[in-house]
């Protein structure tokens, strides 16, 4: 691969050669340098632009008002170096072989790396308990793309896809039994009341994750339950849970910390 693009010459960089100059020449003469900048890595440049002697090269710097070339980089682009006369057009351009590199530079980040790109180790779904390691690719020995191994290790962070956030899990418990909700299954939690009072807990909850309870009456009505522990209610107080059969209750919640929540009325006596 060729040299990195580093500092480009600038907008409208175009002017001639103050003198001749010779197929050996490593300092080109500008009658003005306005927007060729004095850095290091001109970036390209082409002279004598159309003509028989047109040459593309590669400027390091620039002292006074000539650009630095060292003979290695002149005559580049399948060309050679040349002899120009004094008044010869000087440009900065972007050349194909410089795009060919910058697309060669983004490729080696989606398919030359010598790393992977997105690794997660052991990380489990919901759990917010397991660390992910994200890894950028590794650098290429020889390439000049700027590119660093750097790791990064994102801890007690819960992943969780679509999928999980619009499944709906059902529970018919019963009369007098326990239904445990489990949050790693699904956000959406629908209870069918048995033929008499439940009690409600929660397992493998993450903090931050949200979900909801629809609690239905059955044909009888009038039956109640027992929330888990520990929520805090909008207006400071459990709701009362709509007695007449067969309709719907909805709550939400979301996990402020471990066995932590605050509850929300979602709708009732639907």
């Amino acid at each position: 691969m060729a040299d990195s693009l580093q500092y480009a010459s600038g907008n409208s960089s175009s002017t001639t050669l103050s003198s001749g100059v010779t197929n050996s020449d490593t300092s080109v003469p500008l009658t003005s340098d306005t927007n060729f900048e004095a850095k290091s890595g001109e970036g390209m440049t082409i002279i004598d632009e159309g003509q028989a002697t047109e040459e593309f090269a590669y400027a390091t710097g620039k002292t006074g008002s000539a650009l630095d070339i060292p003979l290695a980089n002149r005559g580049l682009e399948g060309g050679s170096a040349q002899a120009h006369a004094a008044g010869s057009t000087v440009k900065g351009i972007i050349t194909a072989g410089m795009w060919n590199n910058l697309i060669d530079a983004v490729s080696l980040v989606v398919s030359k790396t010598a790393g992977t790109l997105l690794k997660a180790t052991g990380a489990t779904i919901n759990t917010g308990t397991d660390d992910a390691t994200i890894v950028t690719p590794k650098a290429i020995a020889d390439s000049n793309v700027l590119l660093t191994t750097k790791t990064q290790t994102v801890t007690n962070k819960t992943i969780t896809p679509v999928a999980l956030i619009n499944t709906v899990v059902s529970y018919t418990p019963d009369a007098a039994a326990t239904a445990t909700l489990n949050l790693a299954t699904g956000n959406i939690h629908k209870i069918t009341m048995p033929a008499g009072n439940i009690t409600i807990a929660i397992s493998n909850e993450a903090v931050g994750q949200c979900f909801l309870v629809e609690i239905t009456q059955d044909d009888v009505g009038s039956r109640t339950v027992t929330w888990f522990t520990t929520i805090k209610w909008a207006g400071g107080s459990a709701p009362t849970l709509t007695t007449t059969a067969s309709k719907r209750d909805v709550f939400g919640f979301r996990v402020t910390a471990a066995d932590q929540y605050d509850g929300y009325i979602v709708g009732q006596s639907i």
